[in-house]
């Protein structure tokens, strides 16, 4: 996004609680970042959210993000991350470093949401792998049974998967990639 500014616009049917939900979580970036959010007047590329079951985050000229409502703040904040640029952060090229995948406990039709890049779409920007991040999936995330673990840190003691809100390094990242030069709030 050009200068950092990321117009959207609300589906007519997305209601007051999308709305909102969708306000706190860019308000979110936006107080942590130098990322600006603004009603889209005219412009082409644009983030849309939808309301049909599910509050869908469509980045115009792209795919499209689907978070459910009602459903945490952090899977919002989330999937804008998505919408700004982000890729999962356990779809580095070097997670394997970080963390052990388990096929067999991963549910039919997952298998893409823990794709490794091989570095031409995901750039870290020569950031440290970021357990903490709000783009990292959990231990269970896209499991097939109740408690399997499909990710598991390597480092000990190491939590993944949080939805509480931005980590450092997601802010470091979003500082990098739209050069914020420091207006930004580190946790």
């Amino acid at each position: 996004w050009p200068q950092g500014k990321i117009p959207y616009t609300f589906s007519d049917d997305i209601g007051e609680t999308g709305r909102e939900l969708a306000e706190r979580a860019m308000n979110h970036w936006m107080s942590r970042t130098c990322l600006r959010f603004s009603p889209r007047r005219r412009e082409h590329a644009y983030i849309e959210f939808q309301y049909d079951g599910y509050v869908q985050i469509t980045k115009k000229r792209t795919r499209s993000h689907r978070v459910s409502i009602p459903c945490p703040l952090g899977s919002v904040i989330h999937e804008l991350g998505h919408g700004i640029g982000f890729f999962h952060e356990h779809s580095r090229p070097d997670r394997d470093e970080y963390v052990n995948i388990n096929v067999n406990n991963m549910r039919e039709g997952a298998e893409s949401n823990f794709r490794k890049d091989n570095g031409y779409f995901v750039d870290s920007r020569g950031q440290d792998y970021d357990y903490g991040s709000i783009m990292h999936y959990s231990k269970y995330q896209g499991n097939n049974a109740f408690n399997a673990v499909v990710m598991e840190p390597i480092q000990r003691g190491a939590e993944i998967g949080q939805r509480d809100g931005l980590s450092a390094g997601d802010i470091r990242q979003t500082n990098l990639m739209y050069k914020c030069n420091g207006k930004t709030k580190l946790p």
